[in-house]
């Protein structure tokens, strides 16, 4: 009975801590390539959206949508979007207006269009800061478009 009992906390937790658990994976450093070592994080959603940053970028994200692609301008494959900034509690600070870059091969996939001070401060909220990051993006004939938050990870 109180193996059933474990079991039964352990799927529990598993399952409910799942939304907020960021993966890292460690890269070894390859001498032929001339490459150094570095972590990637990544964060997912239970629609199975992705977000990912690595710790020898600090102005670079990549973000993924399960089963959408994004709806970029034309042929210069931007796409704007907003990012807010939340607290700990919750409460809206502030949002920003940027531009990612979609690559015509992968639709589903996104990366910052320009390294500049707006994406540094999205990568290191997320990194130093607690609360939460709001990506709302256009996706392709859908009207409600992809409103995914990204927990920081000192929560």
């Amino acid at each position: 009975m109180k193996k059933i009992i474990l079991f039964i906390l352990v799927a529990f937790y598993f399952n409910a801590a799942y939304p907020q658990d960021w993966e890292i994976v460690h890269h070894d450093a390859d001498p032929m390539t001339k490459k150094e070592s570095y972590d990637s994080y990544s964060f997912s959603d239970k629609a199975g959206n992705e977000f990912i940053i690595w710790s020898h970028r600090d102005k670079k994200f990549r973000l993924i949508s399960h089963g959408y692609i994004f709806d970029y301008i034309g042929n210069t494959h931007i796409v704007p979007f907003t990012v807010g900034f939340y607290d700990n509690n919750g409460t809206f600070i502030e949002k920003i207006e940027i531009d990612g870059h979609v690559n015509e091969s992968e639709p589903t996939m996104m990366e910052n269009q320009f390294s500049s001070k707006k994406v540094k401060k999205i990568v290191s909220y997320i990194k130093e800061k607690k609360g939460s990051v709001r990506f709302l993006i256009p996706l392709y004939g859908r009207a409600s478009g992809m409103d995914f938050t990204v927990p920081c990870m000192k929560n």
